[in-house]
């Protein structure tokens, strides 16, 4: 029974934390598929004219690849810059058939048509809308159907329907970046958890109860080992959440 629970606890997180999180990156498919499987791109050579693009199948998960894009945090809590795969530039809501890519210098832009946010779809529940909530009204991000017209093109839309709608998928696992086995957590856990052999590609861990509510995250880019302040915990079960560039994993710990 213990098992099952715990089971369930996992799949809890996994579900209600699987949108977005801070520096996590990801593939935009639509949901429209009248045109086949349509997924957010870019062409890489953003030059103040150059837009995003739709692409018929999902890329390679090489460093480059344009089916990629990393939502990092900005602002408000749940707004983000959507950065594309190299890092360099990001999207901009600037025109109906023409999401711009802007230069980005790493530390976010508070320009309105370049915040986004992710909710999802009132109209269908289990994908999501992605649109700028500090225009002066929605921006939802859209998919615009293959026409003479309108080759595939993205753009944004004032309203919620299926060409707005994405389904977020994070970039094909690479086992280069994960080791699951290579990182020691200390357990069971007095007033810290002790964490080691970290690599650069995790970003961040978090902590969860096992009704799914995040306690407290640390930022460990660029750290091979840290140490949490865990004394507020009381006794009991928790899980730890591990966030990488394109995988996340999830450790059970038991605080005495």
């Amino acid at each position: 029974m213990k098992k099952i629970t715990l089971f369930l606890c996992l799949c809890f997180v996994t579900s209600t934390y699987a949108q977005v999180v801070d520096g996590g990156y990801y593939r935009l498919k639509n949901n429209f598929t009248a045109d086949g499987t349509i997924y957010l791109s870019h062409d890489g050579a953003p030059d103040g004219t150059t837009k995003a693009i739709s692409a018929p199948a999902a890329g390679d998960n090489t460093p480059t690849d344009p089916t990629v894009f990393q939502f990092v945090e900005i602002g408000t809590s749940g707004n983000y810059d959507i950065v594309i795969s190299t890092g360099d530039y990001n999207l901009r809501a600037n025109n109906t058939t023409a999401i711009e890519l802007r230069a980005w210098n790493g530390s976010g832009s508070t320009s309105n048509p370049e915040i986004w946010t992710v909710v999802e779809s009132p109209s269908t529940p289990g994908v999501y809308n992605i649109f700028t909530p500090t225009t002066s009204s929605p921006r939802y991000l859209v998919y615009n159907a293959l026409s003479s017209s309108n080759p595939g093109v993205i753009g944004y839309s004032g309203s919620d329907f299926t060409r707005t709608q994405w389904i977020i998928e994070p970039p094909v696992l690479s086992t280069a970046d994960l080791d699951e086995s290579s990182v020691f957590v200390s357990n069971p856990i007095f007033s810290s958890i002790e964490i080691k052999g970290l690599t650069r590609n995790v970003s961040k861990v978090e902590v969860f109860n096992l009704v799914g509510r995040s306690l407290f995250v640390e930022n460990t880019k660029g750290n091979s080992s840290v140490s949490i302040d865990a004394s507020a915990l009381s006794s009991g079960i928790y899980l730890l959440k591990f966030y990488g560039e394109t995988f996340e994993f999830t450790k059970k710990i038991i605080k005495r």
